[in-house]
């Protein structure tokens, strides 16, 4: 709770249920989705920062078998919408360590998922920010999320 105060941006906690995600929490800062999300809501995996984060973490056996049963219906115009493109998204969070949904859930936001890991280290949970794509904030965290990835180069 205490990350949405300081960033002032959207904070959410989901778990992976098949081929959606369920919201465990979620604080609001600013509407820009049409969707009323609140705890036990769900959302198709493919789509957001959040399922993308908990897909990654799954075993490459159950990842194909989940993606085998998806039905990828585009939510907006920047939606995967094809099986190899989404294995490709996945392979490429699981390298970078966190996921990203640039308007593939509303046109309006941008997210980033991280996953939660257990002490084994297997993902339980993910957690996301989410900020409106046209914000200043969204070219700061590009530009941070670039040199994160450079650094594990």
């Amino acid at each position: 709770m205490s990350f949405r105060l300081k960033s002032g941006k959207r904070l959410t906690w989901q778990c992976s249920k098949m081929s959606k995600t369920l919201f465990l929490y979620r604080r609001e800062v600013r509407r820009f989705m049409k969707y009323d999300l609140r705890p036990g809501s769900k959302l198709p995996c493919y789509a957001g920062a959040l399922g993308k984060a908990l897909l990654a973490g799954l075993s490459h056996e159950e990842f194909n078998q989940r993606v085998d049963r998806i039905d990828l219906t585009p939510i907006t115009p920047k939606t995967i919408s094809s099986k190899k493109k989404l294995r490709e998204e996945i392979m490429e969070t699981r390298k970078r360590g966190y996921s990203i949904s640039d308007q593939e859930l509303s046109l309006d936001m941008y997210s980033i998922g991280v996953p939660l890991l257990d002490k084994q280290g297997k993902v339980v949970a993910a957690i996301n920010v989410s900020m409106e794509i046209y914000s200043r904030a969204v070219r700061n965290w590009k530009v941070l999320l670039r040199s994160w990835s450079r650094r594990e180069e």
